[in-house]
């Protein structure tokens, strides 16, 4: 049974019980990750210009308003502020780029948990600039978050959205854990209006991580990201093969595949009417996916239709 996030005890809980695992886990997927659009993605967010490794001099990603170079970050339901701890662990560990990221949850609770992460990560000597590097005396982070409340099951328009739309253009890099399937059913209700918002509207480049219990809505995700990119003509004139690279990643000691996006296509407006079409091609039938990503994604889908058919719901 999960815990009621609208307890501060819980949350506190919940957040020095998860902590380690949930921390380590985007980092793994995206260090680990072999494939070689997914090491160019996070080079190029975190040391664009070096090889990937550990140590090494910083890259560069997007400037901020001072002329510094950052990794931004969205976290989607990112409660506590796991993904950006992560992020900010593995931009260490590889030398990289401070990481400024933007911590959202529908529960406002998670702000004060979001704050303790972030002076945690501080006071054990992470991310934190030396006092001759600040230019002041003392010290200051290199890495840093901040808070806001947003709905994934409405459209980027919603009211309650308007955090994203504010980070929307400076983000490069997108994490949504643990918030697909148990938002599941209001999701293909409104055919992932708020994921086809984003992923139409973000830049060419951006790398977007999806951690779950299960692997049942990958299928959807996918094929909400294609079709977020409308015409294929404006994909071909951008000079790319695929609209999206993507790819299911294990890591070790956890069930279930994962799911790690780069985006190609370009930038298209976002519209709170622009449902996917009933009459799209099914994405297995694609002639451009390869043998395995055909298999996994009829394997995805059969899980989700036995898994529909023993609850006794309609997907």
């Amino acid at each position: 049974m999960m815990p009621s996030f609208e307890s501060g005890s819980e949350r506190a809980k919940y957040t020095i019980r998860h902590l380690p695992t949930r921390a380590a886990k985007v980092a793994d997927i995206l260090y680990l990750q072999q494939t070689d659009f997914v090491q160019a993605a996070v080079k190029r967010v975190l040391r664009p210009g070096c090889e990937l490794g550990a140590a090494g001099a910083a890259g560069a990603a997007e400037d901020d308003a001072e002329g510094e170079r950052r990794c931004n970050v969205m976290s989607l339901g990112g409660g506590p502020g796991f993904d950006f701890l992560s992020m900010a662990l593995l931009s260490d560990y590889v030398g990289g780029v401070g990481v400024d990221a933007l911590v959202l949850d529908y529960e406002a609770g998670w702000e004060e948990c979001v704050e303790s992460v972030a002076e945690a990560l501080g006071a054990n000597g992470f991310g934190v600039y030396s006092a001759e590097d600040s230019g002041g005396g003392g010290q200051r982070r290199r890495h840093r978050c901040t808070f806001g409340e947003c709905d994934i099951t409405q459209a980027l328009d919603h009211p309650s959205n308007v955090a994203v739309q504010k980070y929307m253009a400076a983000s490069t890099v997108f994490v949504a854990a643990y918030v697909v399937e148990e938002n599941r059913l209001a999701l293909r209700r409104n055919g992932y209006i708020f994921f086809r918002n984003i992923m139409q509207v973000a830049q060419p480049g951006s790398l977007f991580v999806f951690t779950e219990t299960t692997h049942r809505q990958w299928p959807d995700i996918v094929q909400t990201a294609m079709e977020s990119c409308g015409d294929e003509c404006a994909v071909e004139r951008a000079g790319v093969e695929r609209a999206w690279d993507f790819v299911f990643p294990r890591v070790q000691g956890k069930r279930g595949n994962q799911l790690v996006m780069v985006k190609n296509a370009p930038v298209r407006p976002a519209s709170s009417y622009d449902f996917c079409s009933t009459s799209a091609p099914l994405l297995e039938d694609e002639t451009w996916i390869s043998e395995r990503e055909r298999e996994q994604l009829v394997l995805f889908k059969r899980d989700d239709e036995m898994h529909q058919a023993r609850v006794g719901r309609v997907p």
